[in-house]
């Protein structure tokens, strides 16, 4: 009778941007960094006792790969081949030369055994940019990979414009970076389309940093740990069987640390700074235990914070003041608290006023509904877009890293946020106690 076979444990990951400086403020004790993610990967693979690591591309950040990226990179991949580990990686758009780099290093620095068990895949003969595959056996598994690589850091092509035919004998897991259904981008676009007709059994992507994995889907690792306040909810790794031929559906790994948006609705008895206080420490515990629940072993969370409702409480003194310990997990405010609270009663008394006060309150209202205001507000508003958008490419940003002309650093609503915001402070500054006239 033939012994069952062990089944393979794969670990993916993505977009750890190794050598990024930091955008946010960290926890006492702990950095929130790309090193920091970098590390929460090493350290997950050996954990879990994953037999293979998945790489999906922009494991650094090219800008800073001589100096800040390549001693923590060689060192983690150095740790990962000690402990018995195969890695395979595909470079994105952002280490189209450090990962070359680091397999010509390690196949001069190691016996050839070790160095074999670091894969580059999409490259062919010292040639970026093109579709390989390998077959690894491990545990009681075999699979075959397949996968492509960056040739430079921009490429408005689609990779699958030359995807060789791939044999059927294995279960097969392709990894790529790029964009999906994004055929304007920049960054190998490619289509749904495309992923579902490749005899691929499973699709690891790289290049989006919120993580999206789900069911048999291709699915996006995301960052490790959130790299921007924007990238909200749970980050981390995520794991794959592969058992009897067949792949599992993708389990995350959480990241200890995470980024929450938090909206607290004041009332009018909310009416001191305490109370306001209370208020959001409140909302930030009950958060912190719906995050407990997906999590036990939660260190932190960093919250963006949205004041709204009616109250007469003064604004909420610098957010450094709320950087606490709840129910041993690590809370703090990242950036000002978003202040849309308005004083009680005061938008409806002034909807029909025909003045300035009147404008400011129907415009409010508008903004209320998340509807983009009609007329001269609404160009007022696509104005801001398109110069904000044209900055991005001006000559003052090409000596700076190419993330800065990336549209995803910003929240799609942010200039209707910015707007409410501004409306609702010169609201609050001009309304009187007195009722507005008839």
């Amino acid at each position: 009778m033939a012994e069952p076979r062990t089944p393979m444990k794969i670990l993916c990951a993505s977009d750890i941007h190794l050598g990024r400086q930091p955008s946010m403020k960290a926890f006492p004790g702990r950095a929130l960094t790309a090193r920091s993610a970098w590390d929460f990967v090493v350290d997950s693979a050996i954990r879990e006792r994953a037999d293979l690591l998945v790489l999906a591309g922009d494991v650094v950040e090219r800008d800073n790969r001589y100096f800040e990226a390549w001693a923590p990179l060689k060192a983690g991949v150095l740790r990962l081949l000690q402990h018995g580990l195969t890695i395979a990686a595909v470079a994105g758009n952002h280490d189209s030369e450090i990962l070359p780099r680091l397999l010509d290093d390690l196949r001069r620095d190691l016996d050839p055994a070790q160095a074999a068990r670091f894969l580059l895949l999409g490259r062919k003969d010292g040639v970026m940019g093109v579709w390989t595959e390998a077959a690894v056996t491990l545990g009681g598994e075999s699979l075959r990979l397949v996968g492509w690589s960056f040739p430079a850091p921009l490429h408005s092509a689609d990779p699958f414009y030359a995807f060789p035919a791939v044999p059927d004998d294995l279960p097969t897991l392709g990894i790529l970076h790029g964009d999906l259904d994004s055929p304007r981008s920049p960054y190998a676009p490619f289509t749904s389309a495309a992923l579902r007709s490749r005899r691929i059994d499973r699709w690891v992507l790289g290049h989006i940093h919120a993580p999206s994995a789900r069911d048999k889907a291709p699915f996006y690792c995301g960052s490790p740990i959130p790299l921007r306040a924007s990238e909200t909810g749970a980050h981390g790794c995520w794991t794959l069987t592969l058992a009897g031929g067949a792949f599992s559906s993708p389990v995350l790994v959480p990241a200890p640390i995470r980024i929450e948006a938090l909206e607290v609705a004041l009332t009018r008895d909310d009416a001191s700074e305490t109370a306001v206080q209370s208020a959001i420490l409140q909302g930030m515990r009950e958060r912190i235990g719906r995050c407990r629940e997906a999590d036990p072993r939660l260190e932190g969370v960093l919250f963006r914070v949205r004041l709204t409702g009616e109250s007469d409480a003064p604004a909420p003194r610098a957010p450094e003041e709320f950087t606490t310990t709840l129910d041993g997990v690590q809370a703090a405010i990242h950036g000002d608290v978003e202040n849309l609270v308005r004083r009680p009663a005061s938008l409806e008394a002034w909807l029909t006023d025909k003045g300035a006060r009147g404008i400011l309150a129907r415009l409010i209202q508008d903004l209320d509904k998340g509807s983009v205001p009609p007329g001269e507000w609404g160009g007022l508003l696509d104005e801001v877009l398109q110069l904000e958008r044209e900055s991005r490419s001006s000559g003052a940003y090409h000596g700076l890293d190419a993330r800065w002309m990336d549209e995803t650093t910003a929240a799609p609503d942010w200039h209707l946020a910015l707007l409410q915001r501004v409306c609702l402070r010169l609201f609050n500054g001009m309304i009187p106690a007195e009722t507005p006239h008839a």
